[in-house]
């Protein structure tokens, strides 16, 4: 990250939970910076501990360069060894500076009790002529260099500083291609490949490490009411990545691409980080990513942030619980950050109970009756709005809708079928709701249209009727008074423009609706017969039979 100070990291501020403050190295660390220069731009600092008993000599190394101009950050210094191992477990510093000849414990004891931790690190190794021959030794042992302390000079010190930066960065560069390769593998269920080193799972995932922050997220993309249609932002796939990979240059986060429009963030904590701290961490982290994205390219995005204990993770299983509760995202809206503990889940489908508003909302529409089609369509997402939640039951709401509207505009020629229209604004199910309410209200209004334009007002007047009243006992005499013609006169108007004969078009309505009924399973013969306007379950029975070429228990029973 830039050069800033202490109390402050790419806005973040300083981060504290519980009165607990971390420091500049662990902000540098923990928090990926989303603000500031591009990635080219942005001068990660390497952290630094100085470790020398004589309080003078670590004062001079101290004074002797602008650490942080050069691009170090010094996190500790120290003049007891003890104390100075305690300080490497706790900022594990990437460069270590150390006196050979100490009390207690010289340097060469000191940096095998490092390097015993195995964690990533690079020991310089300040000696005096006397010391020569322990510093061949300390070479041996996996020692970076040594420098000897009466000649050290600020250009010296930048110059072997530098080679170890380089080394640092050529390593982690190379650690972190590896570590994002075996969590992708590990998220899609896979074997890593032979050529992924064991040493970086157990460097980055199985050693050292307490939790992990997992943070999925999902470019925010309108709901698939037609499962047909792929509705993604296509034009902002690949602005994500310009964020995510600003955690490359921070070294405790990956950034992983997992498809177009997702991927995850890894965040690393310490084995003592308090669980309060780094939930704080990636909370935070999220919200800054999402703002930060929202105003550079007006768009937004949502996040599944799952901290588990490094050593009872399962990635593959993390992934599934993201993938699961993204789902959930049709109940809450976009740019949302969700808690999957708290969704509440339903454990059984309460489709049934909204399947019978569906087919009286199938009855409205065929009446052509659009307040009353507004009506159910509102009872209809309220119900689905309840908790427990089921996104399968919004899926399976939104089939039979469409399913409905499909079957309308087809049977009254109505254009633009809805699998030709773009659905690009639908986030939650009040937007949801509104989307069906308009194509299910236009699709009426154009139904009248067509009607009026095709069929004369008598014939449409009788054909409303029919429609609406198929349930009851009709004659044809009652409807040619209602009006006020003759039965004959309407018999052969009504025959001659729609081809067939009054009853006849009665019958087929009849039979269609007792058709939708008897395949929902839900209602018995004598039922669905009393709800098409027989009460005659055995005349039903027959008129049925002529209709469709089988029984009403045939035809339930899948025959």
């Amino acid at each position: 990250c830039s050069k800033r100070s202490t109390g402050e990291i790419h806005g973040l501020g300083r981060i504290s939970a519980q009165g607990i403050k971390l420091s500049m190295a662990e902000q540098l660390r923990l928090v990926v910076p989303l603000h500031g220069e591009q990635v080219s731009n942005m001068q990660q600092l390497v952290s630094v501990m100085l470790v020398d008993d004589e309080i003078m000599a670590l004062n001079n190394l101290k004074n002797l360069i602008d650490w942080e101009e050069a691009g170090y950050t010094i996190v500790a210094s120290e003049t007891n060894p003890r104390n100075a191992l305690e300080s490497f477990h706790k900022y594990r510093p990437q460069i270590v500076l150390v006196d050979i000849m100490m009390p207690v414990m010289n340097g060469l004891e000191l940096s095998r009790e490092i390097f015993a931790l195995n964690i990533p690190v690079r020991i310089l190794i300040l000696t005096s002529y006397k010391d020569f021959l322990y510093a061949k030794e300390a070479v041996e042992i996996g020692i970076s260099n040594y420098l000897v302390k009466h000649e050290i000079n600020e250009e010296s010190l930048i110059l072997e500083l530098g080679k170890l930066k380089y080394e640092i960065q050529n390593t982690e560069t190379n650690d972190r291609y590896l570590r994002q390769r075996l969590i992708r593998h590990l998220i899609g269920g896979l074997l890593p490949p032979e050529n992924l080193e064991i040493g970086i799972k157990n460097k980055y995932l199985d050693f050292k490490i307490g939790s992990l922050a997992f943070l999925f997220a999902k470019i925010d993309t309108s709901y698939p009411i037609l499962k047909e249609i792929s509705v993604v932002a296509k034009s902002h796939s690949n602005f994500i990545w310009d964020i995510f990979n600003l955690a490359n240059d921070t070294e405790y986060m990956d950034a992983i691409r997992l498809n177009p429009d997702e991927a995850v963030f890894v965040i690393y904590f310490k084995e003592e980080e308090l669980k309060e701290t780094v939930r704080e961490i990636a909370s935070k982290t999220c919200k800054k990513m999402q703002e930060r994205f929202q105003q550079d390219y007006e768009h937004t995005i949502s996040i599944v942030p799952i901290i588990v204990d490094n050593k009872n993770q399962n990635i593959r299983n993390i992934y599934s619980i993201a993938e699961n509760s993204f789902n959930y995202s049709v109940y809450m809206g976009k740019n949302i950050i969700i808690d999957y503990e708290s969704i509440p889940t339903a454990v059984n489908s309460s489709f049934k109970e909204v399947s019978v508003i569906l087919n009286e909302l199938e009855s409205d529409f065929v009446k052509r009756d659009s307040e009353s089609l507004k009506n159910r369509l509102n009872i209809i997402f309220t119900l689905l709005g309840k908790p427990p939640w089921n996104p399968e039951d919004v899926q399976n709401t939104c089939d039979r809708l469409v399913f409905t509207l499909v079957k309308f505009r087809n049977k009254n020629s109505i254009q633009d079928n809805p699998s030709k229209i773009e659905i690009s604004n639908l986030f939650n199910l009040n937007s949801i709701r509104k989307w069906f309410e308009s194509e299910f209200i236009s699709s009426v209004e154009n139904a009248v249209t067509i009607d009026a334009l095709r069929y004369s007002r008598i014939v449409r007047k009788i054909l409303v009727i029919l429609h609406h009243e198929y349930n009851v006992d009709l004659s044809i005499e009652e409807i040619a008074d209602r009006i006020h013609l003759s039965a004959v006169y309407i018999r052969k108007r009504f025959k001659n423009e729609i081809g067939i004969t009054i009853l006849g078009y009665l019958t087929k309505i009849r039979m269609e609706k007792a058709i939708e009924l008897l395949s929902t399973g839900e209602y018995k013969v004598f039922e669905v017969a009393e709800l098409v306007g027989y009460s005659s379950s055995q005349y039903f029975s027959k008129v049925f039979k002529k209709y469709s070429g089988l029984r009403p228990l045939d035809y339930t029973s899948g025959v």
